[in-house]
């Protein structure tokens, strides 16, 4: 090691002797991040399959990192910005529409909780709540400041603070599904969910694939790719995937949503028996599915999950049907 490199390094262990206070924390933090963005960019677009295995094993424990941070009591508030949301370790908070929140809970269970202290209109709950917790509706008429969080313990036989209980109650109602969405959604409940080592995360959101494309050159850049030159080549073949592949993939595409708090009606009613797939190269993956055909009442236009059936996988030739709603992921 030259003299300059050894005084660097001295200089960097030196340095936490003359910084005291949130501003060490909030550095170790943004420094914390950089690393974990760099370690997803060499995952997904590797030089070679030792930084691609070595990038995974360091994803796979990140989670870690973040809790010595946490531990240490450093301020979180690094990790809550939209462009580096959904790091492992990390916890996340939103006012989810019903139909994505049922599916965090079923995917996350026991990791999911109402954030009641962030509860904003807890006026809309007297109007709506008394359909589910019938003795409620007395003391939405008479009280002025109701304990909302002690009666769905009461109501639910626990104190936890899980929407669980409140969502079946919600699904079960005797209502179409689109108004049970907008019923719930009216109330805007903030939910936080808190990742861990989980699979829902921006850290480990990931798939096995058959085969790993390695960048062993530079990334090629809008100037050298030609959309004549694409649009004159073979269309790429549709495969059809089969429903637990096509669950495997809506899963993926509705974590891939949540994390950067995204939440649209094509990705979170995506119908997993229509989802097809083209492999278009460079380890790029095109999915295309339809909507949910019986919650088409809630957004117009939509695209029935027969209707994808119906069309043509002649020649490697897909077409949908025209004016409708459907959605792609690109992975």
């Amino acid at each position: 090691m030259s003299p300059s490199s050894k005084d660097a390094v001295l200089t960097s262990l030196e340095s936490p002797r003359y910084s005291f206070g949130r501003d060490t924390a909030a550095r170790v933090a943004k420094s914390l991040i950089r690393f974990h963005e760099a370690l997803l960019v060499l995952r997904a677009f590797p030089p070679s399959p030792a930084v691609f295995r070595r990038s995974q094993e360091l994803l796979n424990r990140f989670w870690k990192r973040v809790e010595l941070v946490q531990n240490s009591g450093t301020d979180m508030d690094e990790f809550d910005p939209l462009e580096v949301s959904g790091i492992a370790g990390t916890t996340m908070q939103d006012a989810l529409g019903f139909d994505l929140a049922r599916w965090l809970v079923r995917r996350m269970p026991g990791k999911v909780d109402i954030a009641w202290e962030d509860l904003e209109d807890e006026r809309a709950l007297g109007a709506v709540w008394p359909r589910l917790m019938p003795l409620l509706e007395e003391d939405t008429l008479a009280e002025a400041n109701i304990p909302w969080q002690k009666w769905l313990e009461a109501a639910q036989g626990n104190r936890r603070r899980s929407p669980s209980w409140m969502l079946e109650r919600f699904a079960e109602l005797a209502i179409p599904e689109a108004e049970k969405g907008r019923l719930y959604d009216s109330l805007r409940i903030p939910l936080r969910w808190h990742l861990q080592n989980s699979r829902i995360s921006r850290t480990r959101n990931s798939r096995p694939v058959d085969r790993v494309f390695y960048h062993d050159a530079p990334l090629i850049t809008r100037s050298d790719t030609s959309l004549q030159r694409e649009l004159a080549r073979r269309p790429p073949e549709f495969k059809m995937l089969s429903r637990t592949a096509g669950e495997s993939i809506m899963d993926l595409i509705r974590e891939v949503m949540l994390v950067r708090y995204r939440e649209l009606y094509g990705t979170t009613l995506g119908d997993a028996r229509s989802v097809v797939r083209a492999d278009v190269g460079r380890g790029v993956s095109i999915y295309l599915f339809p909507s949910i055909t019986s919650r088409l009442s809630a957004c117009s236009n939509g695209l029935r999950s027969d209707s994808i059936r119906s069309t043509r996988f002649a020649a490697g030739r897909w077409r949908g049907p025209l004016r409708k709603y459907c959605a792609a992921s690109l992975i």
